[in-house]
């Protein structure tokens, strides 16, 4: 990036341009991509900056940086906006600040590596230089006095391509021009560090108290978020997808039974025949008593019945199979199985089957449809085998009742 400074005609600034340190800084800066082209004795009015703008603007070289030196004689971002108002230069003004670092100190051969003593002692005082506040020690007639250093500070504004940089007087800071150049200069050139991006979201030493509450409640929002996002996942999605692989497998094993001859019977405990329809279903769960199929409807699984089921219920606990799917498993589903009532059984004149109302229209949720006569007309038979014998059954009614306290009133007792 090309430069140029602008001296205060008569300043002490542009007297130190004629010394050794001048020309040490300015290789200095070659070697940090600033490359002082040309240093010009201005008057810092009004007039006199204009035209040395458009001299500068018309220029062969592209100059981007312009330095303006002993600009700002306080560090007031006020001042500086008034100073390039003036000039007619409109933009953002922002304010830059960085220790004060003599070139000298940098080392001048970039080609050569500092020993690891020198790294050692140079790390040391950047992190001396870099402390806030800094403060020094110094002894004068035998009494320590304490002297608070400043640390050093510019004004920039873009202005046509370029950046215009007001720079204040050395005796600031007890130091010289060349430190004060060579300190703004590295400050502007320098590659920005970017912020590790968790550390937009996660709390860090040095946050402000706001920027750990806001990250914070980021924190908290975004594991809701999270969270829900799963659940509605988990009932919307990958439920329903287990459900319709649950129930074909099961079907797959009733296609298997129905393969050997439909008129066999296998024997059970030496007693009781049973279809070979449900010989695979069996097997796979002895539980199984039957398989229920509502043409029109998704009505079409299998049927059990638990043993246990009435000490269950007297322990005040759910029938089994009311959560739990057909393979038994002990996670908790909330489609469960059809089952039978534990009060009634393949021989009862009335079997009580239970099932689910899914929202996504599973299980039973389909037969409270069939209070509508045109419905009824549609599918008055369904088919409901038990593993004995196959039956077709004629609806009758349709009840749509309270069975339950919370329901309200009047409760039905379905069970006679």
């Amino acid at each position: 990036m090309n430069a140029e400074i602008y001296f205060p005609r008569n300043g002490r600034a542009f007297g130190q341009t004629s010394e050794k340190s001048f020309e040490d800084t300015v290789k200095k800066l070659d070697e940090s991509n600033v490359h002082i082209i040309y240093k010009t004795e201005i008057n810092l009015t009004e007039d006199s900056i204009v035209e040395a703008l458009k001299v500068t603007e018309s220029g062969e070289e592209k100059i981007g940086l312009i330095f303006i030196a002993d600009a700002l004689e306080s560090d007031s971002m006020q001042k500086a906006k008034k100073f390039f108002e003036d000039v007619g230069i409109v933009g953002k003004v922002k304010r830059i600040e960085a220790t004060c670092k003599d070139p000298m100190d940098e080392y001048s051969d970039s080609s050569k590596e500092p020993s690891e003593s020198e790294n050692k002692k140079k790390k040391k005082k950047n992190k001396r230089q870099n402390a806030e506040p800094e403060e020094e020690l110094i002894d004068i007639s035998g009494s320590h006095v304490t002297i608070e250093k400043k640390k050093l500070y510019a004004y920039t504004v873009e202005y046509k391509n370029k950046l215009i940089v007001l720079l204040p007087p050395a005796e600031m800071f007890d130091t010289s021009f060349c430190t004060v150049l060579y300190t703004a200069a590295k400050k502007i050139v320098a590659p920005k560090k970017k912020r590790p991006f968790w550390k937009r979201f996660i709390p860090c030493k040095g946050d402000r108290p706001f920027d750990v509450v806001r990250k914070i409640i980021l924190i908290l929002a975004t594991c809701t978020f999270l969270v829900s996002s799963y659940m509605l996942l988990d009932i919307l999605v990958i439920q329903p997808w287990r459900q319709l692989q649950i129930q074909q497998n099961v079907r797959d094993l009733k296609d298997q039974g129905q393969k050997t001859d439909d008129n066999a019977k296998k024997a059970k405990d030496g007693s009781d025949g049973i279809l070979s329809d449900f010989s695979k279903l069996v097997e796979t769960n002895p539980d199984t008593v039957g398989w229920i199929t509502i043409p029109n409807t998704k009505v079409d699984y299998a049927v059990v019945r638990y043993p246990g089921d009435k000490e269950r219920v007297a322990n005040g606990k759910d029938p089994y199979y009311l959560y739990t799917d057909f393979y038994r498993n002990d996670s908790y589903w909330k489609y469960g199985t059809i089952f039978m009532d534990y009060r009634s059984n393949l021989d009862s004149k009335n079997m009580i089957l239970h099932g689910h109302h899914m929202q996504d229209g599973s299980m039973f949720a389909k037969i409270t449809e069939f209070d509508d006569l045109d419905r009824y007309k549609g599918t008055p038979v369904f088919t409901f085998d038990t593993i004995y014998e196959k039956a077709k059954w004629k609806i009758i009614a349709v009840i749509k009742t309270n069975t339950l306290k919370y329901q309200g009133d009047p409760i039905f007792n379905y069970l006679r």
